[in-house]
């Protein structure tokens, strides 16, 4: 009776221990490294080696980059990213993929806790005499044993080896689900920035039709003249040689708004098909993309999906580390059975054949041929590259962030000037067909400034897409935050 409060406390000790995931991992911090700039905040960076200010970055800093899909001032655009995350087979993959990393964790996990299994045998054999402590030379019977019962056994993590895998693989499916942050967010952008460019190409073929039609009437004009005599042959054929390049234009951009319509078909997990627009759609391309922001906060960088992946990605390896440097200590193990056996099938069950049996099991490897040592070596080779990888991760989200803004205030100054180019260019049209109902000038002049006008509206709904691909690019590169 006293073995039962005894094996009690061993394994409320044990279970205590197992708590200390940690217990033999390398003691985890993200160091900062210094910046002299005032507009860009110090950034963490991982090195076993460098000693500075900490900065922990724990998985409660949840991603918050969708806030911007509601808020973008694109009218449709919420609608067709709620279709693209339900069909968009490249976000199915990665949600797969997360299902995955959820339940290799729950292994990590189940290995833990004490595993129960039913049993049943039946065995028939002949014992050797030495077996049964019978002389030599003894005619031993044949027997036959039936039994069944419950097997218990459990592992007495006391130096933190099993509970450092659990850790590393729960990091590492939040890890995963941080991609998968990282996707959408990707995919998102990535629709957003072709709606932008479709709108803006199929204002680019409504101008292309507008244009052709005032071409060919101009050459038709030229071509009165040149019969009349009133044209020489080289102006008039130099005239109809320019109208077959316009019509090439226009067929490219014909053939790059029906590219565009399949690219969104295809993000939207449909088969390449003509997306229905209507004209407020087309219209919503002339609204206002973002601002940048004024400064960028470490805080909005390190919670960029891609560099918290990276990190809880580091803060796995760590742990790793700490299961690898455990394999090298004992391993105890308690083994239970209890259940019945008996020579004969028809009394396996009676009471007075219950048996059972309990102990621990102790193990300490001393020759594995350096397998332990190696495996110890391999997780602390792929923590130093984790360290790399973080660092570029970093660095990366530096680069887009900055890159993005510069890029960003440059198309916005480039979409302003092309709509006020565009502007100018429909007043000038208004005043030419003013004129040209008063008779102060011919047809030739006023198509001539229909087609300056229209091309200017297609440099500034060229620009406008730009502009709304860069202000994406600038969301994506502080992970969607608003």
């Amino acid at each position: 009776m006293r073995k039962l409060p005894l094996l009690t406390c061993l394994l409320a000790v044990t279970m205590v221990l197992s708590g200390c995931s940690s217990i033999m991992a390398p003691r985890f911090k993200l160091p900062q490294f210094s910046s002299t700039s005032t507009s860009t905040p110090a950034l963490p960076f991982i090195s076993p080696t460098v000693v500075g200010s900490w900065q922990t970055v724990s998985p409660s800093m949840a991603f918050a980059g969708t806030g911007w899909m509601q808020t973008y001032p694109l009218p449709r655009l919420p609608e067709l990213l709620r279709q693209a995350q339900a069909e968009n087979p490249t976000l199915q993959a990665v949600a797969a993929r997360v299902q995955q990393a959820r339940a290799v964790a729950g292994l990590a996990l189940a290995a833990q806790l004490p595993a129960i299994s039913a049993s049943g045998n039946a065995t028939r054999g002949r014992l050797a005499p030495s077996q049964a402590n019978r002389p030599a030379g003894t005619n031993m019977a044949v027997t036959n044993s039936f039994g069944g019962g419950l097997n218990a056994s459990f592992e007495l993590d006391l130096f933190g080896r099993l509970a450092g895998e659990s850790k590393a693989s729960r990091l590492q499916a939040l890890s995963t689900e941080s991609l998968q942050a990282d996707a959408q967010l990707l995919i998102g952008t990535e629709v957003a920035r072709t709606y932008a460019a479709l709108l803006a190409a199929t204002e680019v073929e409504s101008q292309w039709v507008a244009i052709m039609a005032a071409e060919e009437q101009r050459l038709a004009i030229l071509t009165a003249r040149y019969q009349a005599g009133e044209l020489n042959v080289a102006t008039w054929q130099s005239a109809a040689a320019a109208l077959q390049q316009q019509r090439s234009l226009a067929l490219a951009a014909a053939a790059s708004t029906r590219q565009l319509h399949h690219a969104l078909s295809i993000l939207l997990g449909q088969p390449p098909q003509q997306q229905q627009l209507t004209s407020q759609d087309l219209a919503s391309l002339a609204n206002i993309p973002p601002a940048p922001a004024a400064e960028i906060s470490a805080t909005v960088l390190l919670n960029r999906p891609d560099v918290r992946a990276a990190a809880l990605q580091l803060e796995a390896a760590n742990q790793r580390i700490g299961a690898a440097r455990a394999a090298f200590l004992p391993r105890v193990n308690l083994n239970a059975f209890g259940g019945f056996v008996s020579p004969v099938w028809g009394d396996v069950f009676e009471w007075n054949n219950r048996s059972w049996s309990t102990g621990p099991v102790v193990t300490l490897p001393i020759f594995q041929g350096g397998a332990i040592l190696n495996n110890l070596r391999a997780n602390w080779a792929e923590y130093e590259a984790q360290v790399a990888l973080y660092k570029n991760t970093v660095l990366g989200a530096m680069a887009d962030a900055a890159d993005a803004r510069v890029s960003l205030t440059a198309t916005a100054n480039q979409a302003t000037s092309a709509q006020q180019a565009a502007q100018a260019m429909n007043t000038a049209l208004a005043a030419t067909q003013a004129r040209y109902v008063a008779g102060d000038v011919g047809r030739y002049e006023m198509l001539t400034s229909q087609i300056a006008a229209a091309q200017a509206a297609i440099a500034a709904a060229q620009a406008q897409a730009g502009w709304h691909a860069q202000a994406l690019r600038f969301i994506q590169s502080i992970g969607g935050a608003n």
